[in-house]
């Protein structure tokens, strides 16, 4: 009886420790997936940006190297532009879309894209890139 009751007093004092921690841990799941869902709100809205097209690369995890294309605007500021993507399994990219034929140029860039605010500084995401115009010294920024 004296075994049974060690026993039982043993998983009690276990379970009183263990329960803050287990509180705890619902806590920042809960503030993750709150911060989650304000992120899949976000409004897609229409960006345009003016800059110049560069490139950046990264090495990944796994060794290979990965190419990024950068806009810098002329306040230094700089947004990731995503990757064209094939629309079809051995089509090429619209040639709109061919970032490549852009580089070190100034550009106009119009798409579609997200705004997001994180430690107090706006950021946009841009996630789809409808058009890219080149701008000359003849044709200004609008």
């Amino acid at each position: 009886m004296k075994r049974m009751i060690l026993v039982l007093f043993a998983i009690a004092c276990l379970t009183i420790i263990a329960l803050p921690a287990l509180a705890q841990d619902d806590s920042v799941a809960s503030a993750k997936a709150e911060e989650k869902v304000k992120k899949a709100e976000a409004p897609v809205i229409e960006v345009t940006l003016v800059g110049k097209i560069t490139t950046m690369e990264k090495t990944n995890k796994k060794g290979k190297i990965k190419t990024m294309y950068v806009l810098t605007d002329a306040e230094g500021k700089t947004t990731h532009l995503p990757k064209p993507k094939k629309k079809k399994k051995n089509a090429e990219p619209s040639p709109v879309l061919i970032l490549d034929n852009y580089l070190n140029v100034d550009v106009k860039v119009i798409g579609e894209g997200i705004e997001t605010e994180k430690k107090g500084k706006k950021k946009i995401k841009i996630k789809t890139i409808t058009s890219i115009e080149k701008l000359g010294k003849d044709k200004p920024a609008e």
